[in-house]
């Protein structure tokens, strides 16, 4: 094997296992002005959690919320809100703590479920599945 072929098969692994690292789905970002829009008007499930950036047990929660809304990808959709942008839709929900997790299911005139299971991406994937 030449020197070439080496550097390029080292340069592939370093570039695989990098991209690997990066999750390619995320949540929706969601705001005020698009909630009603992108959440309410559609028959799709959806989690959502309420959220300020710099709290520690979002900070937690976050790799095992990034596993669970890329797994869940096509099935139901996984959205967040930054109280801290939106207050207003906060304090429509009347978010009492962070992380407050809401479910959503394809019938919007029923009032959301808050989600109280355990934060681990195993838990969360369950009461999507579980949505009514």
């Amino acid at each position: 094997m030449d020197r070439s072929t080496k550097v390029f098969i080292l340069i592939s692994f370093f570039f695989l296992s990098v991209i690997s690292n990066f999750n390619l789905v995320h949540a929706e970002e969601l705001f005020d002005c698009t909630f009603d829009q992108t959440v309410m008007k559609s028959q799709d499930k959806w989690i959502v959690q309420f959220l300020i950036p710099q709290c520690g047990a979002v900070k937690g929660l976050k790799p095992e919320w990034d596993k669970a809304s890329a797994n869940m990808c096509g099935k139901v959709k996984f959205g967040e809100v930054d109280c801290q942008k939106c207050p207003e839709l906060c304090g429509k929900y009347k978010v009492p703590h962070f992380p407050y997790i809401l479910q959503f299911g394809p019938d919007k005139t029923k009032e959301p479920v808050q989600y109280k299971g355990a934060w681990s991406a195993g838990a969360l994937e369950e009461a999507a599945n579980q949505i009514a």
